[in-house]
């Protein structure tokens, strides 16, 4: 009925005369028929797409989250199992309410946040885990801008290697000098060095980087454990470092951990790779406000595991 009195309306200003007035109509008919499909297709809602996996969905939803509500989330998600979580309480501004939405399917669930108020429905982040939480996945909002985050807390230490062998793909780089040890190359060396027990002392990273800018500090003193903890960080002029923990405790010196950051926090992208004395796991976190370079370094910390 609309769309009669549409054509009708189109043709009263057209001022149409009643010679050859039917064939006119008829081409106004099929005009706006197709525009009615275009604008169909066109404006179809959120709700109407399909995904494959929550992989899939964690990143639909980052890319349309501006547009997305909590009846599109569940029509998107109506194949999972939905636990609903109402975090209003802990969420502290008047007139507006927080509801967390968790999709699971076997050892991994996908959580959205929403905040609620009377006149509009917001995401306000997201959480992706996988492998019981060896993996995550968080977007949220800081200073006016979305960050994307993965975490990894159990990689195999040849992991390393295979991600940085691809840095450029995550918006990174990698400095390299002639005739000086990069530190890209002490980071292996160091990690080998503290997951098999083995006995490197801070005087032998220091010979290692021995050019590099180097600030170090206390970090941690408990005299009635006979504990001090200092931190030796080595620099360049590339956004990348190297931190070294070194612990002495009753007589006796260890490296405890070294952690290996390219790029920056507070200008993104950046990547941290961790390892722990005597663990031969790497923890590894990177950080971007990039949709596009967060999801190639999911899929390449993804195929590197």
């Amino acid at each position: 009925m609309i769309l009669i009195n549409i054509i009708n309306t189109i043709h009263k200003r057209l001022k149409l005369s009643l010679n050859g007035g039917f064939n006119i109509k008829l081409k106004i008919i099929i005009l706006i028929s197709a525009l009615t499909c275009i604008f169909v297709s066109g404006c179809s809602t959120p709700a109407e797409e399909k995904v494959k996996s929550l992989d899939d969905a964690y990143f639909y939803i980052i890319d349309k989250k501006d547009d997305m509500k909590i009846d599109d989330v569940k029509n998107l998600l109506k194949d999972y199992k939905l636990n609903i979580v109402d975090n209003s309480e802990i969420h502290d501004v008047d007139g507006e309410k927080s509801y967390g939405y968790r999709f699971r399917e076997d050892k991994k669930y996908l959580y959205i946040d929403f905040l609620v108020s009377e006149s509009k429905e917001t995401i306000d982040s997201l959480e992706y885990h996988l492998d019981n939480d060896k993996l995550i996945l968080m977007s949220s909002k800081e200073e006016n801008q979305w960050v994307y985050s993965i975490t990894h807390s159990q990689l195999d230490a040849t992991t390393p290697k295979k991600i940085l062998k691809e840095v450029n793909e995550l918006g990174l780089s990698i400095e390299k000098k002639e005739n000086q040890y990069s530190l890209e190359d002490a980071y292996y060396k160091i990690m080998n060095s503290l997951s098999n027990s083995e006995d490197m002392k801070i005087k032998d990273v220091k010979k290692l980087l021995k050019g590099y800018s180097l600030e170090s500090d206390l970090v941690e003193d408990e005299p009635e454990d006979d504990l001090n903890m200092y931190s030796y960080e080595f620099s360049n002029d590339n956004n990348e470092s190297i931190v070294v923990t070194n612990t002495i405790q009753y007589d006796k010196e260890y490296i405890s951990d070294i952690n290996y950051f390219i790029g920056s926090l507070k200008n993104y992208p950046y990547l941290s790779i961790s390892s722990l004395s005597g663990d031969p796991g790497v923890f590894i976190d990177y950080y971007t406000n990039d949709k596009t370079t967060y999801e190639k370094a999911y899929n390449l910390i993804n195929k590197s595991k």
